[in-house]
């Protein structure tokens, strides 16, 4: 079967759009809201009401440090990566950023993405960080 990924700004609107028959969700649909600053914890507090087959965010772009361990036990994967955008238009993102949530997922048991990063002008993909790849999955309901 496929899983589908959706991703939201706007988790206050996720209850509203579910179907009737979502009881405790699809185990093909992984509900998953973006979180790139402090500002915006709250929609990992309103997704981790909802039943879902994997709970997710998506820190990217990451714009400061961010504590998920207060939500931990209610996440099943966190993404993080830096913003595709111009030079002169693109935000900062710190690799330490990127390490404290590793961390935090780490002991949480809570698998961690490491999507992208610049290198100089250059998007990296491959998700290396401190001479490893950080690039791990969640197990869905699906088998997948």
């Amino acid at each position: 079967s496929i899983d589908w990924l959706v991703l939201t700004k706007r988790a206050d609107r996720i209850v509203d759009h579910l179907p009737a028959d979502w009881g405790d969700g699809f185990p093909n649909v992984w509900l998953g809201v973006t979180v790139e600053s402090r500002s915006h914890l709250r929609r990992v507090e309103l997704l981790s009401r909802i039943p879902a087959a994997v709970r997710w965010v998506s820190a990217e772009p990451l714009l400061q440090p961010l504590d998920f361990r207060p939500y931990l036990g209610a996440l099943d994967w966190i993404i993080t990566g830096c913003e595709k955008a111009h030079k002169n238009k693109r935000r900062h993102m710190d690799l330490d950023w990127v390490r404290s949530v590793r961390d935090q997922c780490a002991a949480a048991r809570v698998p961690h993405f490491f999507k992208q990063y610049y290198v100089g002008s250059r998007v990296q993909t491959d998700g290396v960080l401190d001479g490893r790849v950080c690039q791990e999955w969640p197990s869905s309901r699906s088998g997948q």
